[in-house]
């Protein structure tokens, strides 16, 4: 009987092997199946990854091509009052839908490229407001008539997420941050990325608090606490630098032979010459500040490298009517 008992359970040579096969077959399946998706997440994150890539370079061409990159309000109540508009929600608005409200084609356009770099999704009236063609007036006439929550859920993560760190403020200038100094005020370093992007696509340089306040990934609350501690204008005054720069400026051109002036004086041109061949000091030359050339030479950027005609040199933003007018009779293009 023992015998019996003992040979029951005995596991013969060839099946010891296939016991072995199985689990070496099972390891191999678990291996491959792991192997799968891992190259499928990357994948899949390298192609999220260029497709929002690519939204932010159309959204900086598009935002350059805007001479203001705001919406005034003139335009807006010429066609509209705020009694004529129905209630809306936007998901459901296409390109031609923010056009009938009275929005140009290209400010509508940059809306919904804006919606998918959200996601695909409005989810709260405070998205839009922080829309950049989206000016504060045209936002108070459109406000009671979205048809979305103040704010998200996400909104309000985001807030607190913002306000969770004490910061000790000094006065600062935010172009002169780099993503750590963003992070070292409260922010994440997602979020201080997104706004150094959002820097290059509203020119390379912020002209105003209220481009902050425009700032997506800002929330309003965090943008109070910061407010007062921002050395900049509230509106932009980019044709019209402050009268405090004068002094630093003159400064700069006692050491700079090249003079860098603080207003566009009328200077005297006397030949023709080509935008597109101009440099830095070339625009300098013309009346321009450094930091106007600067953000001329960034516009041609944006705009392939080169100025097709007159019409697109005159929507730099830092060159007023007057300016483009007194140059306008020596432009030459290829």
């Amino acid at each position: 009987m023992k015998y019996l008992k003992k040979d029951r359970w005995r596991i013969s040579f060839s099946q010891r092997i296939a016991i072995f096969s199985l689990l070496v077959l099972i390891l191999a399946v678990e291996l491959i199946l792991t192997f799968q998706q891992s190259v499928e997440k990357v994948t899949l994150a390298s192609v999220d990854k260029s497709y929002y890539l690519s939204l932010e370079k159309e959204l900086e061409t598009l935002l350059a091509d805007d001479k203001t990159s705001q919406f005034k309000k003139k335009s807006f109540t010429s066609k509209f009052n705020k009694d004529s508009i129905s209630p809306f929600n936007p998901n459901d608005l296409p390109k031609q839908g923010w056009e009938r409200l009275g929005f140009t084609a290209k400010q509508a356009e940059v809306i919904m490229k804006y919606k998918q770099m959200l996601g695909g999704k409005f989810e709260s009236k405070d998205q839009i407001k922080k829309c950049f063609v989206v000016s504060d007036e045209v936002y108070a006439l459109l406000e009671s008539k979205i048809l979305l929550p103040e704010k998200s859920k996400n909104d309000y993560k985001l807030e607190k997420q913002q306000l969770s760190k004490k910061v000790n403020y000094r006065k600062f200038n935010p172009n002169q941050f780099t993503e750590k100094d963003w992070m070292n005020i409260g922010f994440s370093s997602k979020q201080a990325e997104v706004i150094l992007k959002y820097k290059k696509m509203v020119g390379g340089e912020f002209t105003s608090k209220e481009q902050i306040k425009k700032c997506f990934v800002i929330s309003d609350e965090k943008y109070k606490e910061m407010h007062s501690y921002i050395d900049l204008p509230e509106k932009s005054e980019a044709q019209f630098p402050k009268k405090d720069s004068e002094s630093k400026e003159i400064k700069e051109t006692k050491e700079n032979p090249t003079p860098v002036k603080s207003t566009l004086p009328k200077v005297e041109i006397t030949e023709k010459f080509n935008p597109n061949e101009l440099d830095l000091e070339g625009w300098m030359r013309l009346g321009f500040t450094e930091k106007q050339a600067q953000t001329i030479l960034n516009f041609k950027r944006s705009m392939g490298g080169k100025f097709k005609d007159g019409k697109t040199l005159s929507r730099s933003y830092v060159i007023s009517e007057e300016k483009f007018k007194e140059m306008e009779p020596f432009l030459v293009f290829d």
